[in-house]
């Protein structure tokens, strides 16, 4: 089992986790593109050292979930220009929070 498996374990986890809803009648809440790839790269990042993930594993998963290459560039672009991550040597670094 790999470090990528169990990111992947874990993200799944959180996941579930986070669409059981204890109000039947909730609506749950919608998010742009932008935030939703921020909030996988985060929770991606958040299980390495130094909170910090592959660019080439971030981007896949990003791929696999429907979003497309620009909508990802767009989004890494956005949080770069803003100092909350950094893309450097094939990698996606969460600088701030």
């Amino acid at each position: 089992m790999s470090v990528e498996d169990v990111q992947e374990c874990l993200d799944l986890i959180e996941e579930s986790q986070a669409s059981v809803q204890t109000d039947k009648d909730a609506k749950p809440k919608k998010q742009d593109s932008t935030s939703v790839i921020f909030d996988i790269i985060k929770s991606m990042c958040k299980y390495n050292e130094n909170c910090q993930a592959d660019y080439e594993l971030v981007e896949k998963r990003v791929l696999a979930r429907g979003f497309t290459q620009d909508q990802f560039e767009t989004t890494l672009k956005s949080y770069e220009s803003n100092n909350v991550l950094m893309h450097l040597n094939n990698r996606i670094m969460i600088v701030s929070g």
